[in-house]
């Protein structure tokens, strides 16, 4: 597993509040206690009066933000800022809290990113249906909060409602968005990039994102240290982005260093496949490769001419998948068993010597059919995977090392257990296959059964091409991915598109997914879609998929 280097991130001040600085300083909304509290800190016959420590909110902050301040013996709360001894409001000199407010849109939304000006244009009454935005929903709690960012709300672009029916209605009516806090992300949704910031991804910076809002302690800082501490342990974890909570791991479809794809790598060399994704895939914490092929001391010569299916990688190959950062190696390829026994178990050694755990597939049915387990960040993460055609493609079948078939049984039964042990689990498939984006019904049963076992995330790793993706509950079913380094760019239509899935995890949840698309220029070399490729193949996916499209 990769380690990354966590960084504290001191968010930029975004703006002031009107009431902060104006010379009304009252503050209505919330409570008052002025009168002086006596704490008893000594022997029970000496009485000790201290002064009380009082302290001033800004307005519009969320109750449950600062109200447990009231709790402590020698603190109050007061009405003007002027009478204060420690302030709660937007800065970020003694930073408590954190509002990361998130751009979200259905799942089925084909922009992925918009300058925050578009944003500001749908708030303020414009309505972007060039961008699939025609109306913005928040919660009542942070509609002011967010008018001192975005400017003064218009009641026929800007909707109020209840946390819980924000995502139902923007699935149900076309062209409307949320602004949600960061906690409130779930599958369901997809995040907009805004300038360039998403703050589900690992290089997100606070500084720079324009939907960031720090709140702090001010005031004399004796008096502010003396509380700072309790404060930030009581603030509700909403209010924090935390990103020692958070975990990427991105899933990807066929690999196969054979053939046309290795004639290319000993052509161009070992790392050419790489050249253009080579970076997002080493940017998740977690990359999981499904590699097909065992690697075979004098493996034949490769030619994308080659004739019949028994498939072979020089052990040199590994380096591609050292180089793109792989922490999960996925064996129910169909091609894992191509070759002798002795071939797969050191294939296994290959992995086992880089520290790699591997799935689907062991030295015989009762190991090959064991998930592995992780945890990172305080995320309990486990793959488990298994080939759907069996039959000829699962060796331990006979008694001998390589790829386990599926039973159905001891798999749902496993998923709920793990399930109940807190993992979130990804299961995974080498499935029957299909040159279309719709596939076999059976295999769409099979994905169902897994994620109503509990399963978050079920993929298809056997499609080498675009499948459709659905939701079952909160757990997400992505069909096929397609290829990921595998040769057959000529092979009909829509083989040279693929997908790259990564999946974020919060808190121990599952919370969302970004889908990267990807179009093979060579036998071996992918690159990431432009924008009207990539919009071509989301909308008819969408669409495959019975779903209703935002642009």
């Amino acid at each position: 597993m990769k380690k990354r280097t966590h960084l504290i991130i001191i968010p930029l001040l975004l703006l002031i509040f009107s009431g902060c600085g104006s010379d009304d300083q009252s503050n209505p909304v919330f409570p008052t206690h002025t009168s002086e509290m006596a704490i008893t800190d000594a022997a029970p016959t000496e009485e000790v009066i201290t002064k009380a420590v009082f302290v001033w909110v800004v307005d519009h902050l969320p109750d449950d933000l600062y109200s447990f301040i009231g709790d402590l013996p020698d603190h109050s709360f007061v009405d003007s800022k002027e009478d204060a001894d420690v302030t709660i409001e937007i800065g970020d000199s003694n930073l408590i809290a954190n509002l990361v407010f998130t751009l979200a849109a259905p799942f089925p939304t084909i922009v992925d990113d918009v300058d925050l000006g578009i944003v500001q244009s749908v708030w303020t009454g414009t309505p972007q249906p060039d961008f699939g935005v025609e109306q913005i929903i928040v919660s009542d709690e942070y509609l002011i909060m967010l008018s001192n960012v975005l400017g003064e709300p218009n009641p026929s672009t800007v909707l109020v409602l209840e946390d819980d029916a924000m995502l139902d209605h923007a699935w149900e009516n076309q062209g409307v968005w949320a602004l949600i806090l960061f906690d409130q992300i779930e599958p369901k949704w997809k995040v907009i990039v805004v300038d360039g910031q998403s703050p589900i991804r690992n290089d997100f910076n606070a500084e720079s994102y324009p939907l960031n809002i720090s709140i702090s302690l001010n005031g004399e800082q004796d008096t502010v240290d003396e509380i700072l501490d309790f404060v930030k342990v009581q603030i509700p974890r909403k209010y924090i982005r935390d990103e020692e909570l958070m975990t990427t791991v991105i899933v990807t479809g066929v690999t196969a260093m054979a053939r046309g794809t290795a004639w290319e790598m000993d052509e161009y060399g070992v790392l050419y496949p790489a050249e253009y994704i080579g970076g997002l895939l080493k940017s998740a914490d977690i990359t999981h490769i499904s590699n097909e092929v065992p690697f075979v001391e004098n493996c034949p010569e490769p030619s994308p001419y080659q004739l019949g299916y028994v498939f072979c990688s020089d052990p040199s190959y590994i380096e591609l998948l050292e180089f793109v950062g792989t922490d999960i190696v996925e064996l129910t390829g169909d091609h894992f068993g191509d070759y002798s026994s002795d071939d797969v178990l050191s294939t296994f050694a290959m992995y086992e010597e880089r520290g790699w755990q591997y799935y689907g597939a062991g030295v015989d049915i009762e190991a090959g059919r064991q998930a592995i387990t992780m945890e990172h960040n305080g995320n309990k993460i486990a793959f488990i995977g298994c080939n759907g055609k069996g039959d000829v493609y699962t060796p331990t079948n006979w008694g001998q090392p390589g790829s386990v078939e599926c039973d159905y049984d001891w798999l749902t039964e496993e998923i709920t257990r793990l399930k109940s042990e807190g993992y979130l689990v990804i299961s995974t498939f080498q499935h029957e296959e299909i040159y279309s984006f719709k596939p076999w019904s059976k295999l769409k049963d099979d994905f169902r059964l897994m994620a109503e076992a509990g399963a978050v995330i079920v993929s298809g790793s056997q499609a080498h091409q675009p499948h459709s993706v659905e939701f079952s509950g909160d757990s997400l079913m992505m069909f096929g991915l397609g290829n990921l380094f595998f040769d057959l760019i000529y092979g009909g239509e829509h083989l040279d598109e693929g997908l790259i899935a990564r999946h974020v995890f919060y808190n121990n949840e599952y919370i969302s997914t970004e889908i990267f698309t990807i179009k093979f220029i060579s036998y071996s070399q992918p690159r990431l879609m432009t924008e009207s490729e990539r919009d071509e193949l989301l909308k008819e996916l969408f669409e495959v998929s019975g779903w209703q499209i935002t642009n």
